[in-house]
């Protein structure tokens, strides 16, 4: 967890410990091993955010969130097919949809595109907060402002995808609005 909060304010280089030390301590935890890709993602990384999320699978076939790891990692690669098949894998809706969203757009596949945006707009037929994912959606769209109201409304909402703002990629189109990177600055500190 202090790997995770060390990436969310920005310190790479303290996550990447925090990481080494507790998979020293717990190497068969899937979700440690899922960290790393999640670090390695965050930094930019995304060849070697993979493998550590394939062990993490490979441990724990089920663990949530994992596919869309790797669905994010391929698309920031430009791997479209291969980001479509992990976001169709993801069994977690919310990170799942929101890849598709994205990645069909990219595919020009623009009726499924709009298909899987309605889903995370409409909270996924469970009235789930999905504020943060519509940003990122809008962010890779090309739609700023829609990406700006969404994050504002996230901050208001106290959505908790916002811990990765700092970071996200998705959100590499929007983060240096003055909206966006005053929003940062009010979330608190980063880097140290």
């Amino acid at each position: 967890r202090f790997a995770l909060f060390c990436l969310w304010v920005g310190r790479f280089d303290a996550a990447r410990a925090a990481h080494l030390r507790a998979l020293d301590l717990d190497p068969l935890n899937a979700f440690v091993h899922r960290v790393g890709g999640v670090i390695a993602y965050g930094a930019r990384q995304y060849e070697a955010a993979i493998a550590p999320v394939r062990r993490a699978l490979a441990i724990n076939p089920s663990l949530t969130g994992s596919q869309a790891i790797i669905g994010d990692a391929h698309y920031m690669l430009g791997r479209l097919a291969e980001a479509r098949e992990a976001y169709l894998a993801e069994t977690l809706d919310i990170l799942g949809v929101t890849g598709l969203a994205i990645v069909e757009r990219r595919m020009d596949n623009r009726a499924a595109a709009e298909v899987a945006r309605k889903r995370v707009v409409d909270g996924l037929g469970s009235n789930q907060v999905t504020l943060y994912q519509q940003a990122q959606i809008a962010a890779q769209w090309g739609e700023p402002e829609i990406a700006v109201a969404a994050l504002t409304a996230a901050y208001a909402a106290k959505d908790q995808g916002l811990a990765a703002l700092n970071y996200d990629p998705m959100l590499g189109p929007v983060r240096t609005l003055p909206a966006v990177a005053a929003m940062i600055g009010r979330l608190g500190p980063v880097g140290g």
